[in-house]
């Protein structure tokens, strides 16, 4: 029904054939944030990650919320050590090659000096070429979430429907509308993750 669902044998398999550094940031991301690929693509931690607060801000400002909805979710131990980690390499890449700091956060995902905007092809490419030719880009959601509900039974489907960014139909909407989400209730879903 979601699509192919990798084992882990098959996703480690996959993970190990990507070899450039934007795919590899994009993998990274995608098994942190189990985003849909648009949202990976977008992501800014200079305006989407606030580091005092440990919130994901998956929808850009100005960006409306539409029906694919982009959630809030506290960020992973390790995505917060990817970021750091990767902050430091740009800025350090950037100083070498221009002779100063930059003046503004350096993109994530850059390939051949361009921002990227999609991976759909690549990934596509990588998968047939490592022997898992029926996963892709939107693969990594339902292997996420698979997993997490497999080896976490006790992380609730409520909580990983609002990690993905889904519509919790359960309980009173009227009562939704009077309290607001904290983030902080996925962090079973972070720690899983």
């Amino acid at each position: 029904k979601g699509g192919f669902v990798p084992s882990l044998v098959e996703m480690a398999t996959f993970i190990d054939a990507v070899q450039t550094r934007h795919l590899q940031r994009w993998v990274i991301l995608a098994l942190n944030t189990w985003a849909r690929p648009e949202a990976i693509a977008d992501f800014d931690p200079a305006t989407q990650y606030n580091r005092t607060t440990g919130g994901l801000d998956l929808n850009p400002p100005g960006r409306i919320q539409t029906n694919k909805r982009r959630p809030i979710i506290p960020i992973t131990r390790g995505l917060a050590d990817w970021l750091d980690r990767w902050d430091a390499e740009d800025r350090a890449a950037w100083k070498k090659k221009y002779g100063r700091e930059p003046d503004e956060p350096v993109p994530l995902l850059v390939y051949k000096a361009e921002r990227v905007k999609q991976v759909k092809q690549a990934i596509k490419r990588i998968a047939d070429e490592a022997g898992v030719p029926d996963l892709t880009q939107k693969s990594v959601r339902a292997f996420m979430n698979t997993h997490v509900r497999r080896l976490c039974p006790r992380v609730s489907r409520e909580y990983r429907s609002l990690w993905l960014g889904h519509t919790v139909k359960e309980g009173s909407q009227t009562t939704e509308h009077y309290e607001g989400l904290d983030f902080e209730i996925l962090e079973d879903v972070a720690l899983a993750t």
